[in-house]
């Protein structure tokens, strides 16, 4: 596992190199909180190099410092790019949910680079990041401003400058209109 941070006065790179030693899971806890207090982290690099048939003890261990790490990072509000490179499909999507709590309601995270050939399983996963169908405030109130490059459908309607419009438009979407009215109103999804 490798944290790369690139911060507005330095460039710093942590690497990992077992899973199962109970002294990776704090230095990963110390790094997310530092990231979570500091404001200065623009950039936030996340790399799983491990091979795909690594034992199910350390898949279970990775995705135990991952959920710490996301947990104690979710207060960061100066992270504009998050990239998740080299981390197998599979294993990213089960991942991805534990920072849902830090883009569900981040408006300053601009782009999430996940570097992979899409599953249709992303969809289901970070949908319901820039959607929350739940109730039409939680719609109006999901995130308008992250894209997802190489997302299409409802991850385009983040690319809108007008965030109020973006809200709007989702609210309609999901909880107003049918679908051929939608694609006739003002904003259509292309």
């Amino acid at each position: 596992m490798k944290i790369t941070i690139k911060d507005r006065f330095c460039y710093l790179s942590f690497e990992f190199l077992s899973y199962s030693d109970p002294d990776t899971e704090v230095e990963v806890a110390f790094i997310g909180r530092r990231i979570g207090t500091k404001t200065t982290v623009t950039e936030l690099v996340l790399e799983d190099s491990t091979p795909v048939r690594s034992c199910s003890l350390s898949f279970e261990a990775r995705k135990s410092q991952w959920n710490l790490f996301a947990e104690e990072m979710a207060g960061n509000r100066s992270i504009e790019i998050i990239r998740f490179h080299s981390f197998h499909s599979q294993y990213l999507l089960t991942i991805l949910p534990y920072f849902r709590k830090f883009l569900t309601n981040n408006p300053i995270v601009k782009v999430v680079d996940l570097e992979q050939s899409f599953a249709y399983g992303f969809h289901n996963v970070l949908g319901s990041i820039v959607c929350d169908k739940s109730s039409m405030a939680a719609t109006y109130n999901s995130n308008h401003t992250t894209t997802f490059p190489g997302l299409m459908g409802i991850f385009r309607l983040n690319r809108h400058r007008n965030k109020k419009l973006v809200a709007r438009k989702k609210v309609l979407m999901h909880h107003l209109l049918t679908e051929e009215q939608c694609k006739k109103s003002l904003f259509p999804v292309k």
